[in-house]
């Protein structure tokens, strides 16, 4: 799966946790929700298990549920939960060309400028700020 599909996929995982945070969730009911299969899911799940973001429950009853309340989880939370803030895209020119010089000099800080903001804005952004927009 493509690294710009996993956030927001973790993030739909969470919010459909958030919305039934008193009970367990199966697999397939998230899948459902989200339009995947379950296998798809249940992967991610074990990230958001590993981050200590969600418990499961073994069983026929069994499912998973959020470990945390929506307001003390961030997006940044999911975020590195999942796979973290994509590297930066290196580009690779001629060394003759004052154009590939150019962007490998000054695209690099223009990234990391890029990737600063954005979870500066994923981690003061929480589950229960998603809720309270969406619903």
């Amino acid at each position: 799966m493509s690294q710009s599909l996993k956030l927001p996929m973790a993030i739909h995982i969470m919010l459909g946790l958030a919305l039934n945070r008193d009970k367990y969730l199966n697999s397939v009911v998230i899948a459902q929700s989200v339009g995947t299969n379950a296998a798809v899911i249940r992967k991610n799940l074990q990230k958001l298990k590993a981050a200590n973001l969600v418990v499961s429950l073994q069983g026929s009853n069994g499912g998973t549920k959020l470990n945390k309340e929506p307001s003390d989880i961030s997006l940044l939370d999911i975020c590195n939960a999942i796979d973290g803030i994509p590297r930066d895209v290196v580009h690779e020119g001629s060394p003759d060309c004052p154009i590939a010089c150019g962007i490998a000099e000054k695209l690099p800080s223009i990234l990391a400028e890029a990737k600063n903001a954005q979870r500066a804005k994923l981690s003061e952004t929480t589950l229960r700020d998603l809720m309270i927009d969406l619903f």
